[in-house]
């Protein structure tokens, strides 16, 4: 039966990727700013409680919201929306540390460097194995890509192709950032898959061609912590390295 499903975030392209998914449901986008649905920004106090009068009005059964902020300022809302009989789909704080302190997530990855200045970047990077070794890092708040360090990659195909493979000078272009963001050290793999799932009503969706044995991790990790929705899931090989919400900074 068709559901009417909120997604929000309508400029950003990952709002499309997910609808496609949904396609057989009665799909409503909306956004704070240049669209025709416009909803509250997140940046409000009483946010999750406009939020869902909006989803009221409109007879939203099901919510996807994909700004970070979003996520941050509904994480304590879902009950709230479950009175209402409005699913947010979305890991909570509670749940994605469950799913970090589990045996779900490879040890190796649990205990990745954690870098909190520039000037440590260089030297974390070396103790990883570079050059002789792949390495790979990524912002410790998990948004955006996990990046792979790799000397032989042309400027061009970061700068126009999107690419998750740059130079260490790029790199360190790309972190040097004021004030700075904590990034990870991710150990040196031979192969880290980044992948977009979503899991709904209790199936699995993606574009990514996954093994057996990272179908199986996927599956067995759905049923053990109940998850719903739109994810990001990293694999190095067959070892799942993080889950998290799919989501961008607004």
């Amino acid at each position: 039966m068709a559901q009417k499903i909120l997604i929000t975030g309508a400029s950003n392209p990952i709002t499309y990727q997910l609808a496609w998914h949904l396609k057989s449901n009665d799909i409503h986008f909306c956004d704070t700013q240049n669209h025709v649905n416009i909803i509250p920004s997140a940046a409000s106090n009483s946010f999750a409680h406009q939020f869902l009068n909006y989803c009221l009005n409109h007879q939203i059964q099901i919510v996807f919201a994909l700004k970070a902020n979003e996520q941050q300022a509904l994480n304590q809302s879902k009950i709230l929306f479950d009175e209402f009989g409005i699913s947010l789909m979305q890991l909570d704080e509670k749940q994605l540390a469950n799913i970090n302190q589990s045996d779900f997530i490879h040890h190796d990855f649990k205990n990745s460097n954690s870098i909190n200045s520039f000037t440590d970047f260089s030297a974390s990077v070396l103790n990883a194995g570079y050059p002789n070794k792949k390495v790979w890092f990524g912002r410790a708040d998990g948004l955006g890509n996990i990046y792979q360090i790799n000397d032989h990659v042309p400027a061009s195909n970061f700068l126009w192709l999107n690419s998750t493979s740059l130079s260490f000078t790029q790199a360190s272009k790309l972190v040097n950032q004021n004030p700075f963001v904590p990034i990870h050290i991710y150990p040196a793999k031979e192969n880290i898959l980044v992948c977009k799932v979503l899991l709904f009503n209790q199936q699995v969706f993606t574009l990514n061609i996954l093994t057996n044995i990272q179908l199986e991790i996927i599956n067995k990790s759905q049923k053990t912590f109940n998850l719903q929705g739109f994810l990001e899931l990293a694999f190095a090989d067959d070892r799942l390295i993080y889950i998290k919400n799919v989501s961008y900074d607004a």
